[in-house]
């Protein structure tokens, strides 16, 4: 399994890669939210700016919202025309639950003001329960990422769309209190001094991994 330190590893070889990426896209998030000069200005000179660019991406959403994306399954030439309805029944009510169209809207706002969007599949605990064992399902979820510019991807990947990549990590602050709410049972303790910043004051930093399958 994968240990602390091997994750750390991964995330110190990612982080150097990504960052002039990440940093670029945090950078034109802050241009189309109004940060478009410099904040210390040269005393006696009046800085004034009229911002246009949510004018451009509002539009774009706008176009989005009117019309959302959603998945769709379609058999292939030798396919099952009624398997494919059904898993398409399955995603449009996972679609459904999730409140998706925001989740997608999110993510391509996020594209239009930053160049990079993302959104995750999770899965939850649902509020219907199994009736053999009594207990809640889990159940597939679609949720939006806060901030995609924390994400950090396999730095080896090279193709469009980093299909070729072999992991993905997912960084989230929160604070204690809720790490605790949401792992019962776990301590926070912080496992390596050289990484203090992911555990600063009443917040401490998770990391989620996924990795390729080999077969």
């Amino acid at each position: 399994g994968l240990t602390f330190a091997g994750a750390h590893e991964l995330i110190r070889q990612a982080q150097p890669a990504w960052k002039p990426i990440m940093d670029n896209v945090t950078a034109c998030a802050k241009f189309e939210d109004g940060h478009q000069w410099p904040t210390e200005a040269p005393p006696g000179v009046l800085q004034l700016t009229y911002n246009i660019c949510p004018s451009f991406t509002n539009h774009a959403g706008n176009v989005v919202k009117k019309n959302p994306p959603s998945i769709k399954v379609i058999q292939g030439d030798e396919g099952d025309e009624k398997i494919a309805k059904r898993f398409d029944s399955l995603i449009d009510d996972i679609e459904n639950r999730s409140f998706a169209s925001s989740v997608y809207t999110s993510a391509f706002d996020q594209c239009t003001s930053s160049s990079f969007g993302m959104w995750r599949i999770v899965v939850e605990e649902g509020k219907r329960k199994d009736p053999a064992t009594g207990k809640r399902r889990t159940e597939l979820r679609l949720r939006h990422v806060k901030n995609p510019a924390t994400v950090l991807i396999d730095p080896t990947a090279e193709q469009p769309g980093m299909v070729d990549m072999e992991w993905f990590c997912l960084p989230t602050t929160m604070t204690k209190k809720a790490f605790e709410h949401e792992f019962k049972g776990k301590a926070v303790d912080s496992f390596d001094t050289e990484v203090k910043e992911w555990f600063d004051g009443d917040t401490v930093t998770i990391a989620e991994f996924w990795f390729k399958d080999a077969d």
